[in-house]
């Protein structure tokens, strides 16, 4: 687990430096260019979570490949991917003016909407890169190649910080250009990051994979695989991410104090959580690699590692955020002018943000476990259920009883806890036993040397 599971920690650490980064330089411009990034950033990613879901699952169906010893056909994975992420391209740009439409009529602070509009429309341009690279990185993580991931995200990330500095300031003879310029170094650094990806993979051709007449072709047999199963991984994602981004839109209805403070916690929230979502990504890889070699005891180990592994790291944390509350608060805040409440709010927030990560670190063990043994419904439902019912109490609490900020965290931070709880009793029931694993094509026999 941590042979594969370090390199992606650190890859998906840095990815959110990015993110980080931007938020961080736009922050001296004031706290509704924050806020702004944020939702624009997490509404563009959650029109295209189930993408990034369907072809997360890569992972887990190259690995049952290699399992199964069809190493043909896990080469070509990676290329039916990429043709999902060229078919992204047209989709990107039709829902440009859904967004747009969207933020007009959220009823968030008047400066607020043109930023957001802006941040969204110049990610959803280019969303189809990181569809891309998510399919080159969770190709890598399947076939049990994690360090070249981190080697590109590490580059992506040196490119990122003066891209930023350049494009949002107007330093180095570039145009100020704001919220729109950390946007673009976004984009840039995510094209870094797939070119690299791509000219590890053509250098080396790892593990003879890309073998066969059909490499670069459209391969239903595969296709039709990954979506039979991985389908299922994309509309969880799409939950999670849609249920997460509507309790953020109506929580930016309370005011501006209510909205700075969650997109600072929320920042670091998605910080801490990347090395759990990593984890569930190389527990889904490994379990995936044992049912296809038809080895539930080891799927059973690998689970109780990874619970092992983000139980001590998500304890840390739960210190870490109780004591250091107010420091991690105040990271985001520079100007004088800023509202005081929005540093006493985020600290009181952040007190119970390191429970919400103890349970996601039960959650996120179990979850990957059971997508990896080809279990993707259970999650799906799980998951999207407990991060949509936060979405509708806020729904109902934002008209009903106004200034009841607190009462709408406290209760996302209470189903999810739940949510670690009926995971693992879903994998307790073993039902994840009786799941076939993927068999070979007729046309195509189950080892090839």
């Amino acid at each position: 687990m941590l042979a594969l599971g370090f390199p992606l920690v650190l890859s998906e650490m840095l990815e959110f430096l990015m993110a980080f980064c931007d938020r961080w330089f736009l922050s001296h411009l004031g706290p509704e260019y924050t806020s702004a990034s944020f939702v624009g950033a997490n509404t563009a990613w959650t029109l295209l979570a189930f993408l990034f879901g369907l072809c997360m699952y890569i992972s887990a169906l190259a690995a049952q490949y290699l399992g199964s010893n069809q190493r043909e056909k896990a080469g070509r994975t990676l290329f039916q991917g990429w043709w999902i992420a060229l078919f992204t391209l047209p989709v990107c740009l039709a829902l440009i003016p859904a967004g747009e439409l969207l933020f007009t009529h959220s009823g968030h602070p008047a400066e607020q909407i043109p930023l957001e509009s802006t941040y969204y429309s110049t990610l959803m341009a280019g969303g189809f890169i990181v569809v891309a690279r998510v399919v080159g990185a969770s190709f890598l993580s399947g076939i049990g190649y994690t360090r070249p991931v981190a080697y590109a995200s590490i580059t992506g990330l040196l490119f990122n910080i003066p891209a930023n500095y350049a494009l949002i300031f107007g330093n180095f003879g570039f145009p100020a250009m704001g919220v729109r310029g950390a946007a673009l170094a976004t984009l840039m650094s995510e094209s870094i990051i797939l070119i690299t990806i791509a000219v590890w993979l053509w250098k080396f051709r790892p593990a003879n994979l890309f073998t066969g007449p059909r490499l670069f072709k459209l391969d239903p047999g595969i296709l039709k695989d990954l979506w039979r199963v991985g389908a299922f991984n994309g509309f969880d994602f799409f939950l999670q991410m849609a249920g997460f981004n509507i309790f953020l839109f109506l929580f930016n209805i309370y005011g501006l104090v209510p909205a700075a403070s969650l997109s600072i916690v929320f920042t670091w929230e998605t910080l801490f959580i990347l090395p759990l979502f990593a984890a569930e990504i190389a527990t889904m890889s490994l379990a995936g690699r044992y049912t296809g070699q038809q080895r539930p005891d080891r799927v059973e180990r690998t689970v109780r590692s990874s619970l092992q592994l983000n139980l001590v790291y998500t304890g840390g944390l739960f210190v870490l955020l109780w004591v250091a509350g107010p420091q991690l608060a105040g990271f985001f805040i520079h100007s004088n002018d800023t509202n005081p409440g929005v540093l006493e709010l985020s600290v009181e927030m952040m007190r119970g943000l390191g429970l919400y990560m103890l349970a996601n670190g039960i959650s996120f063990a179990f979850s990957g476990g059971l997508k990896g043994a080809r279990d993707t419904v259970s999650p799906m439902i799980i998951s999207g259920t407990c991060l949509l019912l936060p979405a509708i109490v806020c729904a109902f609490l934002v008209f009903l009883l106004p200034g009841s900020h607190l009462i709408a965290w406290w209760t996302y931070l209470g189903i999810n806890v739940i949510k670690g709880g009926i995971m693992w009793w879903r994998f307790k029931l073993d039902r994840w036993r009786d799941i076939p694993p993927a068999a070979p094509s007729p046309a195509e026999p189950a080892s090839l040397t």
